[in-house]
């Protein structure tokens, strides 16, 4: 046997009987707790106790086997769903990674063709009552977050580099708030993003046409 239990109410029963038997039983017990060893030969009444006891004996020794593989079961569990737990926390902080250079290196959708701006020496400004979508621009220049020129320096500079784009402008404002918001949302979920640029940037990358890409929570 693995475990030795004597319960105090085996004692007081035997201490109620004999010496002799009392001495009988208890060295039968303890040659089988100790040695598993069966008695040769017992008295009727001292076989009677033996028995009895022995059989609780067991049943306690096989409870606490069972208890004790069931903790070992139990431990084994929890150190597997931490190991789990921990294996799933660096998943998602490496899937967080991804998609925060996914946020910082959004994909772009290019369509209009544009001229690039020279190296040296400001555009002229052009004149600003001709363009019916200047108001349009102003409006979306208002709201840009990042670094920017004039106004009128910004939009000489669009019209030099993209030509015919006033049928492009109206969509400047409502791009740029969209983008706001969810650079606001992914900045909340804990992802990092990179800041607006500046606006002849935003501008010239034609990142009213950025497609934001789709991030999980």
């Amino acid at each position: 046997m693995k475990n030795i239990i004597i319960k105090k109410e085996w004692i007081e029963i035997l201490e109620q009987h004999s010496t002799e038997l009392r001495d009988t039983v208890m060295g039968a017990i303890y040659d089988f707790a100790l040695r598993e060893k069966e008695p040769e030969k017992l008295r009727p009444e001292a076989e009677i106790a033996y028995k009895l006891i022995k059989t609780e004996m067991v049943t306690l020794d096989a409870a606490l086997d069972f208890d004790a593989a069931r903790e070992a079961a139990i431990r084994k569990k929890r150190a597997a769903e931490r190991r789990a737990a921990k294996a799933a926390e660096q998943k998602a902080e490496q899937k967080k990674e991804r998609q925060s250079a996914e946020i910082i290196t959004i994909e772009k959708n290019r369509t209009h063709k544009f001229r690039p701006l020279p190296k040296s020496a400001d555009i002229p400004l052009v004149p600003i009552q001709r363009y019916d979508n200047y108001y349009d621009f102003k409006e979306f220049y208002e709201l840009y977050p990042g670094e920017k020129d004039e106004v009128e320096q910004e939009f000489s500079r669009l019209i030099f580099q993209f030509g015919d784009i006033e049928q492009e402008i109206p969509r400047f404002a409502g791009s740029l708030q969209v983008q706001m918001a969810w650079k606001e949302s992914m900045k909340a979920k804990g992802y990092r993003v990179a800041p607006f640029p500046a606006l002849r940037h935003w501008l010239t990358n034609q990142c009213w046409r950025d497609r934001l890409p789709k991030i999980g929570v």
